[in-house]
This record gives structure tokens, sequence and C-alpha cells, in this order.
């Protein structure tokens, strides 16, 4: 015992004299005040001038098991505030700097029917480390050293850091989590689904799989933002005419989630660049594209490579966003386009292929001129591409709701 306090001991001699002083910064959470009564927590305080955000953390009595997180902003008088629906009982609750570049203070809170008892304690950022890899031991001086030869060799802030990126990382998806459970988020983080076309439809099943926490996404399209993708299209505003699409897609995907990787693939799905996709790699396939060959191919190298594939029918000249539904394709009926691909699919011998359809009939554009593209509405094609994904994400995650509870 006595030779590893020696060593620990040296360490911190090491570390003074090696490391430089400003690894240890001051703290941007200056003040935090927790209280409360009838199952509310109100926690605030104030902070220093450079601070732009605060992460709020409540554990159990205990401490070690995370109950609640949450990110508030600071005010322009360096202030931050937040109340809590908590059931009564005793937590843990703890401020600090979002990014981690602040120490930590923590309270504890014991919240009652009437009154609360709070007993504060200031601690130094690096007291996280005690949760990490620090040595199981009752002696106290030794564990103090550890964590002393933490602080002085930043070692602590390193990990203090990384602890605050996964949680603002995980907190993204937190709600979709209760929903999901971890397991399930896990598997959508490990995904890679490739959604082929990225317009009216394409555009906003990558929307809802990249806030789902899909981990991988490789979008597919060759087209440019015209005006008039105006009325229907998510990556369509007067700012992005004339950029590709997959260009503007991938930006507003990394402003969503920055973890996200994105591979881009700035050409339409045909014979002559079939050869750049290995849909093995996929974990599932969306066809979102307009024409009849490109949806059969994409259809049929998503079979032979055995990946789950999805295919979008006709979603122009309708109105009606609830006349949609998720069907095999030879349980279609109505929809023009699903009568082709029926036609298509079964000449190849394909047995099944889950669709999303119409039951509506198309409607005539009330206009005398011949045109070449069908009319279109804003609230039809995000419907169709909110339903693939969540087609995608019940089957990716094996969850799925009752069709009864609809």
């Amino acid at each position: 015992m006595k030779k590893l306090i020696g060593c620990l001991l040296s360490a911190v001699i090491l570390a003074v004299l090696l490391v430089p002083s400003t690894v240890v910064q001051a703290a941007s959470v200056k003040t935090m005040e927790a209280s409360g009564t009838n199952g509310v927590l109100t926690v605030s305080g104030t902070t220093s001038e450079d601070s732009l955000a605060v992460a709020i953390l409540v554990y159990d009595e205990a401490g070690t098991s995370l109950v609640y997180i949450e990110t508030v902003g600071v005010s322009d008088a360096h202030t931050y505030s937040s109340s809590i629906s908590l059931k009564n009982g005793t937590y843990v609750v703890k401020a600090g700097d979002y990014d981690g570049s602040s120490d930590l203070i923590s309270k504890t809170v014991t919240i009652t029917e009437s009154t609360v008892t709070s007993n504060p304690t200031t601690t130094a950022v690096t007291t996280e480390t005690k949760t990490s890899v620090a040595p199981k031991t009752e002696d106290s001086q030794l564990l103090y050293l550890w964590v002393l030869t933490m602080t002085i060799s930043g070692m602590g802030m390193i990990y203090i850091k990384k602890q605050f990126e996964y949680i603002i990382r995980i907190q993204k998806f937190m709600r979709s989590q209760l929903l999901f459970g971890e397991e399930a988020m896990h598997t959508l983080e490990k995904a890679r689904v490739a959604v082929f076309g990225v317009g009216g439809v394409g555009g906003y099943v990558v929307e809802a799989l990249v806030r789902s926490g899909v981990g991988t996404l490789d979008i597919i399209d060759h087209d440019t933002v015209s005006i008039t993708n105006i009325n229907r299209q998510i990556v369509a505003t007067h700012k992005t005419i004339g950029q590709y699409k997959v260009d503007v897609l991938e930006e507003r995907i990394h402003d969503i989630n920055p973890e996200c990787v994105v591979h881009v693939h700035k050409c339409f799905y045909l014979p002559e660049t079939a050869d750049q996709f290995d849909f093995s790699a996929y974990d599932y396939v969306v066809d979102a594209v307009d024409t009849v060959t490109a949806k059969i191919q994409i259809i049929m190298e998503a079979k032979s490579a055995g990946v789950p594939v999805i295919s979008s029918m006709g979603a122009g000249n309708k109105l009606n966003p609830g006349s949609f539904r998720v069907a095999d394709i030879y349980q279609t009926s109505v929809d023009p386009l699903a009568k082709v691909m029926r036609k298509e699919l079964k000449k190849r011998q394909v047995k099944k292929c889950k669709v999303v359809y119409s039951r509506e009939k198309p409607r005539k554009p009330l206009t005398e001129e011949p045109i070449r593209y069908p009319a279109s509405i804003s609230f039809v094609p995000p419907v169709v591409g909110m339903m693939i994904a969540s087609e995608v994400v019940m089957d990716l995650t094996g969850i799925h709701y009752e069709p009864d509870a609809v």
C-alpha cells in the first residue's frame, strides 16, 4: 500500500512539472441551486460570460443511475434555470457546462409533498472519475490521491469531456429511446440504409431515418433542386435552387446528427452505374425513384443480396394522404404504377415486395396543356416518406405496433 501511494505521489509531482497549467480550466458554471416540492425539481444558477449552455444531470440517491438529462440555454444575464417533473424522493443533481469544459456542481435534494431539504456539496469535475477505472478500494486516502493525480494530469478533464460528449450524443434520441429501448437504438445506430431517390418521397424518408438515429445513410440521386420542387420537397428552398439534392441533404443530415455517416452517390441508378453499389453492404434498401426500369432493378438487386427492400408507388396526382397503405405488391389495387410493377415483378418471379401505395384514384391535372410530370401537393409525398421510414425502423428493430391500435 505504501509503495502504491508513493508511486501515486510521484505521478502527481511529475504531472505538476510536465502538464501545462491550462489543462485545469476555470469553471463556467459558477453556482447551482436545487429545490423542489410536490414532484417538481427546480434547478437554477449563474455562469461565467463565456458559457453557452448548461447540462443538468439528475441521478438516483446513490448517484449511480442516471434519471434525467437536459441541456438548457444561458440567458444574457448569464443565468440558467429548469423545472423538472420527478417522483418525490432523494436525488443527486449535477450541473456543468454542456461541452464538459467546466467543473460539475453537485447537490443532494430530497423532494417531498410540501418541504424540501438540500445538502449542497461542490465537487471538482474529476469526481466523476470514480465511476471509471479508479481502483476499487475503501482506502479514502488512496482514492483521494488517485483523484488528485487524475486532476493534475488532465485525465479527469478528458474523461468528463468524453462523458459530456456521450450525454449530448444520446440526448438527441432520448425520447425515441423511451419508445424503443436502448437495445433498439443501438441497432439503429449500427444500421446502414440506402435511399435511392431523395426527392418528394425520398427526402422525407431520409429526414425521418436520421431523426430516428440510423447511423449510416447512402443517398443516391443526380437531380438538382428546381423552383418546381419547393411545393413538396424538404431539400427545396430559394437558397438551394440549382444545388444537387444529395449535397443539400448531406448538410442537413449532419446538422441534425453530426455523428451520422453519409455516403453520397451523385448519380441516378442506371445499368451503367449499377456496379457502383454493393447491396450486400446495406441493412435496408428504399426505392423512391420515378422510373419503372430503375425500380425493378433496385428491387431485384436487393432481393438477390437478401436485403429487405421497400418501394414507393405513385404519390403524384393524389390529394388524400389518408389513402396510403403499406402492403405487399400483389395486394395493391387502383394505383397505376403498382399495376405495372405487379406485372413486371411477376415476370421475374418475385414472390413478394413491400410497398406503400394509394387507394385513391389519380386525379387529372387541371390544365389543357400537355405536361410531362404529375401534379403534386405539399402534404402527400411527405406522408409516403414517413410511412416508408416507419417500416424501415420497425423492421430493423423488430418492434411493431398493433394495427388495431391505429
